[in-house]
Protein backbone atom coordinates (compact mmCIF):
# COMPACT_ATOMS: atom_id res chain seq x y z
CA UNK A 1 0.00 0.00 0.00
CA UNK A 2 1.24 3.23 -1.20
CA UNK A 3 2.02 6.28 1.92
CA UNK A 4 -0.15 8.52 -0.57
CA UNK A 5 -3.19 6.29 -0.48
CA UNK A 6 -2.90 5.25 3.46
CA UNK A 7 -3.11 8.96 4.63
CA UNK A 8 -5.67 8.89 1.85
CA UNK A 9 -7.54 5.72 3.55
CA UNK A 10 -7.04 7.19 6.68
CA UNK A 11 -8.97 10.57 6.03
CA UNK A 12 -11.67 9.02 4.38
CA UNK A 13 -12.23 6.68 7.99
CA UNK A 14 -12.29 9.56 10.02
CA UNK A 15 -9.29 8.09 11.76
CA UNK A 16 -7.43 11.79 12.02
CA UNK A 17 -10.43 13.27 13.09
CA UNK A 18 -11.10 10.77 15.91
CA UNK A 19 -7.85 11.17 16.70
CA UNK A 20 -8.13 14.60 17.32
CA UNK A 21 -11.20 14.15 19.22
CA UNK A 22 -9.40 11.98 21.54
CA UNK A 23 -6.39 14.06 22.16
CA UNK A 24 -8.39 16.86 22.69
CA UNK A 25 -10.29 15.29 24.85
CA UNK A 26 -8.62 13.01 26.83
CA UNK A 27 -6.45 16.54 27.64
CA UNK A 28 -9.99 18.45 28.79
CA UNK A 29 -10.45 15.11 31.29
CA UNK A 30 -6.93 15.37 32.65
CA UNK A 31 -7.05 19.03 33.38
CA UNK A 32 -10.58 18.61 34.97
CA UNK A 33 -9.38 15.61 37.00
CA UNK A 34 -5.49 17.36 38.23
CA UNK A 35 -8.10 19.99 39.70
CA UNK A 36 -11.09 18.15 40.95
CA UNK A 37 -9.83 15.03 42.43
CA UNK A 38 -7.18 17.12 44.85
CA UNK A 39 -10.54 18.61 46.14
CA UNK A 40 -11.81 15.56 46.90
CA UNK A 41 -8.75 14.28 48.56
CA UNK A 42 -8.45 11.78 46.55
CA UNK A 43 -4.98 9.94 46.95
CA UNK A 44 -1.68 11.28 44.27
CA UNK A 45 -1.68 8.16 42.37
CA UNK A 46 -5.12 8.82 40.78
CA UNK A 47 -4.32 11.43 38.76
CA UNK A 48 -1.40 9.59 37.24
CA UNK A 49 -3.66 6.60 36.70
CA UNK A 50 -6.37 8.80 34.12
CA UNK A 51 -3.53 10.13 32.22
CA UNK A 52 -2.26 6.26 31.80
CA UNK A 53 -5.39 4.81 31.16
CA UNK A 54 -6.09 7.54 28.60
CA UNK A 55 -1.88 6.80 27.18
CA UNK A 56 -3.08 3.17 27.26
CA UNK A 57 -6.48 3.60 25.41
CA UNK A 58 -5.09 5.60 22.38
CA UNK A 59 -3.94 2.91 20.13
CA UNK A 60 -6.77 0.67 20.97
CA UNK A 61 -9.55 3.85 20.25
CA UNK A 62 -7.63 4.65 16.52
CA UNK A 63 -8.07 0.56 15.93
CA UNK A 64 -11.20 1.25 16.51
CA UNK A 65 -12.10 3.92 14.38
CA UNK A 66 -10.01 2.28 11.44
CA UNK A 67 -12.66 -1.13 11.63
CA UNK A 68 -15.93 0.49 11.98
CA UNK A 69 -17.84 3.07 10.47
CA UNK A 70 -20.59 5.00 12.11
CA UNK A 71 -24.18 4.57 10.12
CA UNK A 72 -27.77 5.30 10.40
CA UNK A 73 -28.24 2.20 11.60
CA UNK A 74 -25.47 1.55 14.06
CA UNK A 75 -21.80 1.08 13.95
CA UNK A 76 -20.65 -1.28 11.55
CA UNK A 77 -17.38 -3.06 9.89
CA UNK A 78 -16.21 -0.48 7.45
CA UNK A 79 -15.91 -3.53 4.83
CA UNK A 80 -19.35 -4.07 5.25
CA UNK A 81 -20.65 -0.79 3.76
CA UNK A 82 -21.12 -0.12 0.59
CA UNK A 83 -19.18 3.25 -0.47
CA UNK A 84 -22.23 5.28 -2.36
CA UNK A 85 -24.21 4.30 1.55
CA UNK A 86 -21.45 6.10 3.55
CA UNK A 87 -21.73 8.13 5.84
CA UNK A 88 -18.23 9.22 6.36
CA UNK A 89 -18.69 13.02 5.20
CA UNK A 90 -21.38 13.67 7.46
CA UNK A 91 -19.47 11.46 10.23
CA UNK A 92 -16.73 14.14 9.49
CA UNK A 93 -18.77 17.18 9.77
CA UNK A 94 -20.59 15.90 13.08
CA UNK A 95 -16.81 14.74 14.32
CA UNK A 96 -15.36 18.75 13.50
CA UNK A 97 -18.51 19.42 15.40
CA UNK A 98 -17.27 17.83 18.33
CA UNK A 99 -13.89 18.90 18.68
CA UNK A 100 -14.96 22.53 18.42
CA UNK A 101 -17.10 22.19 20.82
CA UNK A 102 -14.66 20.34 22.86
CA UNK A 103 -12.15 22.73 22.19
CA UNK A 104 -14.49 25.71 23.53
CA UNK A 105 -15.32 23.47 26.73
CA UNK A 106 -10.92 23.62 26.64
CA UNK A 107 -11.06 26.84 26.79
CA UNK A 108 -13.43 27.74 28.95
CA UNK A 109 -11.81 25.65 31.71
CA UNK A 110 -8.72 27.18 30.76
CA UNK A 111 -10.27 30.72 31.52
CA UNK A 112 -11.63 30.04 34.78
CA UNK A 113 -8.65 27.95 35.96
CA UNK A 114 -6.43 31.09 35.17
CA UNK A 115 -8.77 33.71 36.27
CA UNK A 116 -10.98 32.65 38.84
CA UNK A 117 -9.08 29.45 40.76
CA UNK A 118 -5.41 30.74 40.41
CA UNK A 119 -6.18 33.67 42.45
CA UNK A 120 -7.96 31.44 45.06
CA UNK A 121 -5.45 29.26 45.55
CA UNK A 122 -2.45 32.34 45.74
CA UNK A 123 -4.74 33.86 48.44
CA UNK A 124 -4.84 31.06 50.20
CA UNK A 125 -1.57 30.06 50.28
CA UNK A 126 -0.51 33.68 51.56
CA UNK A 127 -3.26 33.57 54.16
CA UNK A 128 -1.76 30.22 54.91
CA UNK A 129 1.97 31.90 55.30
CA UNK A 130 0.46 34.64 56.99
CA UNK A 131 -1.10 32.63 59.83
CA UNK A 132 1.65 30.85 62.41
CA UNK A 133 1.22 27.24 62.38
CA UNK A 134 1.04 25.84 65.63
CA UNK A 135 0.42 22.16 66.29
CA UNK A 136 -2.50 21.48 68.96
CA UNK A 137 -0.84 18.62 69.85
CA UNK A 138 2.39 20.45 70.91
CA UNK A 139 3.61 21.22 74.85
CA UNK A 140 6.50 23.62 75.12
CA UNK A 141 8.97 23.04 78.24
CA UNK A 142 10.47 25.99 79.14
CA UNK A 143 13.64 25.67 82.61
CA UNK A 144 12.20 26.86 85.75
CA UNK A 145 14.56 29.12 87.61
CA UNK A 146 12.88 28.17 90.64
CA UNK A 147 13.47 24.84 90.75
CA UNK A 148 16.01 23.99 93.19
CA UNK A 149 17.82 21.33 90.83
CA UNK A 150 18.02 23.85 87.86
CA UNK A 151 20.05 26.16 90.50
CA UNK A 152 22.63 23.59 91.28
CA UNK A 153 23.04 22.59 87.77
CA UNK A 154 23.30 26.74 86.85
CA UNK A 155 25.90 27.08 89.80
CA UNK A 156 27.79 24.19 88.58
CA UNK A 157 28.26 25.22 85.36
CA UNK A 158 29.14 28.68 85.93
CA UNK A 159 31.68 27.74 88.28
CA UNK A 160 33.54 25.03 86.44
Amino acid sequence: MKIDNFFTELKRRNVIRFAGLYLVGAWLLVQVSSTVLPMFGAPDWLPRSVVVLLAIGFIPALVFSWVFEMTPQGLKRDEEVAPEESIAPQTARRMNRTIIAVLVLALGYFAFDKFVLTPRRNAALIAEASTPMADAHSLAVLPSSTCPAMRERIFLRRHQ
